[in-house]
């Protein structure tokens, strides 16, 4: 186990996990501390809920939420262009153009679209 999971920190120190939670321990005492309590609970199981109104997770105490008096959309565009000096995966994004629009606090557009392209 220590080798399948011993990558995950950059501590090269010995380490000990539960096989049961895969909790990962620095001393073998803090183990065996740990396996009575793990051992009264059985292994994590995911629950997925059945489709229908109860599976959507939503925001409802909008009584908490803060008005926010503008809003900017943007919007940026680029060219790909193959990289030269690496292998042909890789890939440069050269900016070319933005678009942004600014909604106020009534809900309408402060200004026009302003669009650059160059």
């Amino acid at each position: 186990m220590s080798r399948l999971l011993g990558d995950l920190t950059k501590c090269k120190k010995e380490k000990y996990y539960c096989y049961s939670c895969l909790h990962r321990f620095t001393t073998e005492s803090l183990l065996k501390d740990h396996l009575p309590y793990c051992n009264e609970h059985s292994p994590q199981r995911i629950v997925m809920p059945e489709p229908g109104e109860e599976s959507v997770l939503q925001f409802k105490q909008h009584n908490f939420s803060q008005p926010v008096p503008y809003a900017i959309y943007a919007d940026f565009e680029a060219l790909i262009e193959p990289m030269q000096t690496f292998p042909s995966k890789t890939a440069s994004h050269i900016p070319c153009g933005y678009a942004y629009l600014i909604i106020g606090p009534n809900g309408l557009p402060l200004k026009p679209v302003t669009v650059y392209r160059g």
